[in-house]
C-alpha cells in the first residue's frame, strides 16, 4: 500500500472542494488527456458537483483490515452545456445527458474560481 496514494484518494482530504460546490467556474487538471467533442484535452473548464464516494476495505499484511471513505468520481457539466443543463424547461433526460463524470484517479488538481475569475481554492494531489 502506497501511503501517498491512500491519502490522495481519501474523501477527507478532498472535502474542502465539496464545501465550495457547486461552482460554475472550475478547472479540472487531468493526469491523462481525454477526448471531448473530438478534441484531446488535459484541462476541463466546467461546473463541478460534489464528488461521488465509496467505501473501500484494505487488508493489512499482518492480518486484520480497515475501511476508508474514498473519492470515486467527480460529476461535472461542460461550460458549453451549462445553460442547457440549468434550463428546467428542457426535458430532464436530455439535461441529465449533459452530466459527465471524471474518475478521481485521473484528476491531478481542482481549481475553483469566483465570478471574476479569481482563484478561491486550488486543491491538488500531494
Amino acid at each position: 500500500m502506497d501511503e501517498k496514494d491512500l491519502f490522495n484518494r481519501d474523501a477527507m482530504y478532498w472535502r474542502e472542494v465539496n464545501f465550495s460546490l457547486p461552482s460554475d467556474k472550475v478547472q479540472l487538471d487531468l493526469i491523462d488527456s481525454i477526448d471531448i467533442d473530438g478534441k484531446t484535452i488535459q484541462t476541463i473548464e466546467c461546473s463541478l458537483l460534489p464528488f461521488e464516494a465509496h467505501v473501500v476495505e484494505y487488508e493489512l499484511e499482518d492480518g486484520g483490515a480497515f475501511t476508508k471513505n474514498e473519492v470515486k468520481a467527480w460529476p461535472f457539466i461542460l461550460i458549453s452545456d451549462l445553460d442547457f443543463y440549468n434550463d428546467v424547461n428542457n426535458p430532464e433526460d436530455e439535461r441529465k445527458s449533459k452530466l459527465l463524470s471524471m474518475p478521481h484517479s485521473n484528476v491531478q488538481a481542482i481549481t475553483i474560481k469566483d465570478k471574476s475569475g479569481n482563484v478561491v481554492l486550488k486543491k491538488e494531489r500531494a
